[in-house]
């Protein structure tokens, strides 16, 4: 399969992405890395790129090439950002980078990266309308999202390493100063006149900051799932962290849970601008998005177009069952059988709450597990789902699917509901075994993986639901799998089980 190589030369890191190409534009990463090299640090006069930075750079290029190579990845895609951008010495650093490696290095503008971040976002997280942040080293990219489209954008020459240099210079953690980098950072937001017309849409974080802004969130929270993409958490656990880093002296060894070692020295100043984004919008809901620039750039290479997917977590399942392997008939059949019996079944089961994101996840990579092995495969896939970067579900709902998936061969799957009390309840166990049952039931009708039963329709009478089979002969087998369920299935919904 063809693979692709992206490396974002940035202000703060040098970051490479390989990714295997999949059918219909999608894509798998493969493998990831990054070197700090903090080219926009030490700059000389007119911005100049330091030279001993350059050569770092390059370095780190050449380390990046090499393993593209080794793994085979054609083409290698290369762009460079705002310390690139504003360097004086920008054509002496390209012109090194295309002798010394044959890198023919591209210089994004600003909306270039931008459009990039809302691709990356867009195609990977299921919402309508949002503000995108990516804060990077020394620029930070606002996009404003409605009804999936890009409506505006804009690049702001101050990131992480500049904006903690200017926290620092004016000696923000005291209260005072601490007022003037507020109003420094608010003159920046008031000087952007369409981000007033965003007054309570979601944050969506992109870059190092906002990831450990999340990894912190999490850490503090215990939470049980160790998944950055579209993790959630609110303007008031910001907030919390903000003050919390504010009263800590970074610089000085100090530690915090979930903020990495090489960013201690530029966190301040960047949290202090999401923070003080995120009141000037009015904004009450931030997500953390694992997609940005690198991804973006895939799929606007991959799919050959800059129009978002019409259906993200569909995209997204399309592309694990091709990776995978799984039998994709089989796997819609399951799904099909499943959808309707559910529906079918209110009566019986009276779940409310929205589940089709979670049956169709199940359904879809109930059989993920068997690439490990076939024998207690439901665990495999448990693990599989809930770690194999699906798009498009949140962290609930992934891991309600997961644990359905994990539910549908044997009752004895084990949910260890404490370690997950965040996310899910003792009602929600009872509502996932109900679904594992029915997806086991779903299993034994198409046990032969040949659609051969077209359809099961549910009567229920009294304290019995019969299910009748419309098939092309008689599925005896099946029927026999299907109805060593029914003790289960007596269990778990208080009916008895009649195949027909």
């Amino acid at each position: 399969m063809k693979k692709i190589g992206i490396i974002d030369i940035g202000s703060n890191s040098v970051r490479l992405v390989v990714a295997q190409a999949g059918p219909g534009g999608s894509f798998k990463v493969i493998d990831s890395i990054k070197d700090s090299v903090r080219l926009g640090q030490n700059l000389g006069p007119g911005n100049d790129l330091n030279a001993a930075k350059m050569e770092q750079a390059l370095d780190t290029l050449r380390f990046f090439k090499d393993l593209c190579g080794a793994l085979e990845a054609d083409p290698v895609l290369v762009v460079a950002t705002e310390a690139v951008r504003q360097s004086a010495n920008q054509k002496q650093f390209l012109s090194l980078a295309q002798s010394k490696l044959g890198f023919d290095v591209r210089v994004i503008s600003g909306a270039e990266e931008a459009f990039y971040d809302y691709l990356g976002v867009v195609n990977s997280m299921d919402i309508r309308d949002g503000l995108i942040m990516d804060i990077g080293g020394s620029s930070t990219e606002l996009i404003l999202v409605n009804d999936r489209q890009l409506r505006e954008r804009t690049s702001i020459h101050w990131g992480a390493i500049n904006l903690t240099d200017q926290y620092n210079g004016l000696n923000a953690s005291n209260a005072q100063h601490g007022h003037q980098f507020r109003e420094f950072l608010l003159q920046i937001y008031r000087d952007i006149p369409w981000l007033q017309q965003d007054t309570g849409s979601p944050l969506i974080g992109i870059g190092g900051t906002m990831r450990n802004i999340g990894r912190i969130d999490r850490k503090k929270a215990n939470y049980p799932l160790d998944i950055t993409h579209n993790y959630h958490f609110t303007a008031q656990d910001l907030s919390a962290i903000y003050y919390m880093v504010k009263d800590t002296d970074l610089r000085h060894g100090k530690k915090i849970r979930g903020l990495s070692r090489d960013r201690t020295d530029i966190f301040t100043g960047a949290v202090a601008a999401a923070k003080h984004l995120v009141e000037y919008c009015r904004i009450q809901e931030i997500y953390i998005s694992g997609s940005g620039l690198r991804e973006g750039i895939a799929y606007q290479y991959l799919l050959g177009n800059d129009t978002p997917v019409a259906d993200v977590l569909a995209f997204s399942l399309d592309n694990v069952i091709s990776y995978l392997g799984l039998n994709r008939d089989h796997a819609y059949q399951i799904w099909c059988l499943l959808s309707s019996l559910f529906e079918q079944l209110k009566p019986v089961h009276k779940i409310e709450q929205p589940l089709t994101k979670v049956i169709k996840t199940a359904a879809l990579l109930h059989d993920a597990g068997i690439t490990i092995n076939y024998y207690d495969h439901h665990k495999h896939s448990f693990y599989m789902i809930l770690n194999s970067d699906l798009h498009g579900l949140s962290h609930r709902e992934l891991l309600m699917a997961a644990c359905v998936a994990g539910s549908h061969r044997k009752d004895d799957f084990k949910i260890a509901i404490d370690n997950y009390s965040l996310l899910i309840n003792d009602a929600d166990l009872l509502l996932i075994r109900q679904l594992g049952v029915l997806l086991k039931l779903c299993e034994s009708f198409d046990r032969r993986k040949q659609r051969y039963i077209r359809e099961v329709r549910c009567a229920v009478q009294g304290d019995t639901v019969t299910m009748k089979l419309d098939s092309e002969a008689e599925p005896r087998l099946e029927m026999d799998e299907a109805r060593e369920s029914g003790p289960l299935f007596e269990k778990l919904f208080g009916k008895k089980l009649a195949i027909v």
